[in-house]
């Protein structure tokens, strides 16, 4: 249910749920909802290499692999599918030779890395707790 749009104002509401801008604004909230998923997964392993002075090859991963990330997201397999072309359309992620998947140029020019890493770590304390 989460993945449903909620009008902003009583205006927005008259407007038909099979509008395709707000088939695109759900769209867009899922796929930037994957963004700490995908920096976590191909950006973060190689900042912390960095900040322990380690040298990292690129960090890659499936096509399934992703997709199996990003359930836990976005339920719908098409819907996910979508979410991962616009990822790809917009370069945050890219396909290299081989077909794995790698960071994009947004995903490292656009995410605040200190930002996401503190997130992440209160997410992570919050999750924690509630086991």
């Amino acid at each position: 249910m989460s993945n449903l749009y909620t009008p902003d104002c009583s205006a927005e509401a008259a407007v038909s749920k099979d509008s395709i801008l707000l088939q695109m604004t759900s769209l867009y909230r899922q796929t930037n909802r994957c963004l700490p998923i995908v920096w976590s997964r191909l950006v973060l392993p190689i900042l912390k290499a960095r900040m322990k002075d380690k040298t990292v090859q690129r960090v890659t991963c499936s096509e399934q692999e992703l997709d199996d990330e990003l359930k836990t997201v976005i339920h719908d397999p098409v819907a996910r599918l979508a979410a991962m072309r616009l990822l790809q359309r917009y370069d945050y992620i890219r396909v290299s030779p081989g077909g794995r998947w790698t960071a994009g140029t947004r995903l490292w020019q656009e995410v605040d890395a200190r930002r996401m890493m503190e997130a992440l770590a209160g997410q992570q304390a919050t999750d924690g707790r509630a086991h």
